[in-house]
C-alpha cells in the first residue's frame, strides 16, 4: 500500500503517518508547506510524481475555529475546495480517498 497524505505536519496526520510506517506502509505527506490543495495544478502534480498511490488521506484543515470567524473564505477554501480538488483528482485515477474527522475513532491502516 502506498498512501499519499496531505497535512501530514498537523496532529492527525501526524499519528497517521506513524501508524502507517510502523507497519512498513510508504507513505508520501504534504503539508501547506509544500503543496496548497486548493490548487488544482500543484494536486495534479503530486499525483503525477507519485505514480503508484492506492489510498489518499486527507488531513488538512482550517482548524483555528476562533481565527476562521475573521477569515470564513480562508476556512472554506481549504476545508471544502481543496477537498474538492483532491476528490477530483482521485476520481480521474480511482483512487480511494479518506476524508473527515478521524480522531473520534480508532482507524487501522
Amino acid at each position: 500500500m502506498h498512501i499519499l497524505l496531505f497535512g501530514n505536519k498537523g496532529q492527525v496526520g501526524q499519528e497517521i503517518e506513524q501508524l502507517a510506517k510502523s507497519r512498513d506502509i510508504e507513505v508520501i505527506g504534504f503539508d501547506i508547506d509544500s503543496i496548497d490543495i486548493t490548487d488544482s495544478k500543484q494536486v495534479e502534480g503530486a499525483f503525477r510524481q507519485n505514480i503508484g498511490i492506492t489510498l489518499v488521506i486527507n488531513a488538512a484543515a482550517y482548524t483555528n475555529v476562533d481565527k476562521a470567524e475573521d477569515e470564513p473564505e480562508k476556512a472554506h477554501k481549504i476545508n471544502c475546495i481543496g477537498v474538492q480538488k483532491l476528490a477530483m483528482s482521485c476520481r480521474k485515477l480511482n483512487i480511494p480517498l479518506l476524508q473527515g474527522d478521524i480522531t473520534e475513532q480508532r482507524v487501522d491502516i
